[in-house]
């Protein structure tokens, strides 16, 4: 112990040392901040194909297709100049490739091992891993079943910049090639026509970060027409069949009313039902609002029915006379607000623009930061 303490260290030598070690520090293991930029770059393209859009848990399930192409002076060793292929196993290969994460996914497994796929010609290293993910998304449910929702995926890379794809069609490996739709675009979304509508996509590479980070947005309309045929329409029957009560003699209101809350019953029944599609929110959609309205007008029938049974009027033929223009001008109105909400549905008049549904999905970022 004293003889270690006895020992005088110069500064220079502290310098040299620490110089030294930072030289073998692999740069492709661990980000360097220098002026010069050592990581790989790497151009990419990506393929989602959705699963499942969960309402109620707020959350989708998707692969993941990554597939991006870098150099790396290893795979000089593979270079014949003639055209193709060859596959490599990572193990087998001192070819360093840039490592890739999700950021903001909650469940992330890779579903099968990859390889290296070098071109013989131009040395370039090709890279295809697939991934499946579930992303948890705040959904905007205040237009619902009109809704429209805007997903984010994030790519990041600590040893790697991402960059657009930069490999002619020649050059792409046989996979790539024969799929037309990928050749010509660097990010696809394939989806379920049934329930939901691709209005959009888009990426972006940030490749001056650190990590380099690549963006991928899309934007998807729901397809309002189960919600339309299976709530919408039979509750606008259920309503519209309560002015049948004005058959039943004025007098007669326990007749009346057991027709009425018969009804009323059915559309709390309703209500309860497509709970269960939607998560639990503190704000109502408008298929709450439709439903509460569609409650609020068999309450009036009832309270109809009360007034023409219990009142006293000098002329017999009165209450029939409330009866038939009562039924007449809110039946009326009740078709002619469904007329409304069909060719609303059709011309698409009760969704969001696309400008307001990324500016709320900006606020639950920002908010999400903030807690």
């Amino acid at each position: 112990y004293s003889a270690i303490c006895s020992c005088t260290i110069t500064s220079t030598e502290v310098k040299a040392s620490v110089m030294e070690l930072i030289e073998e520090v692999n740069p492709m293991m661990r980000p360097v901040s220098s002026s010069v930029d050592r990581r790989t770059e790497m151009g990419v393209k990506v393929k989602i194909i959705m699963d499942l859009v969960d309402d109620l848990s707020e959350e989708i399930q998707f692969d993941a297709i990554v597939t991006f192409h870098f150099s790396d002076p290893a795979a000089a060793d593979y270079v014949t100049g003639k055209p193709g292929f060859v596959s490599v196993a990572p193990d087998d290969s001192s070819i360093k490739c840039p490592t890739i994460e999700f950021l903001n996914t909650r469940v992330c497994e890779h579903k099968e091992g990859f390889k290296y796929l070098i071109c013989t010609r131009t040395g370039t290293v090709f890279v295809y891993r697939i991934y499946q993910i579930s992303l948890k998304e705040q959904l905007e449910l205040d237009r619902f079943p009109f809704d429209r929702q805007v997903f984010k995926v994030l790519l990041k890379s600590y040893n790697g910049v991402f960059t657009k794809w930069a490999i002619p069609e020649e050059s792409m490996p046989m996979g790539i090639r024969s799929d037309k739709t990928w050749r010509a675009h660097d990010l696809i979304v394939e989806y379920d026509r049934k329930l939901w509508t691709l209005d959009w996509i888009r990426s972006s590479t940030d490749a001056s970060s650190n990590p380099s980070v690549y963006e991928t947005k899309f934007g998807i309309s729901r397809e309002p027409s189960f919600y339309m045929t299976n709530f919408v329409l039979v509750t606008f029957f259920v309503v519209l069949s309560s002015f049948s009560c004005i058959a039943i003699d004025h007098t007669d209101f326990g007749s009346r009313s057991g027709v009425t809350f018969t009804l009323l019953l059915t559309i709390v029944a309703f209500k309860f039902v497509m709970s269960a599609y939607i998560p639990k929110i503190n704000y109502l959609t408008l298929l709450d609002y439709y439903n509460i309205l569609a409650m609020f007008i068999l309450v009036a029938v009832i309270a109809e029915n009360f007034f023409v049974s219990e009142l006293f009027f000098s002329n017999p033929s009165t209450p029939e006379s409330i009866d038939k223009y009562f039924a007449l001008i809110v039946g009326a109105w009740w078709v002619i607000l469904h007329v409304g909400i069909v060719l609303g549905a059709m011309t698409n008049s009760f969704q969001n623009d696309w400008e307001s549904v990324e500016a709320y999905d900006m606020k639950n970022v920002m908010s999400q930061k903030v807690w």
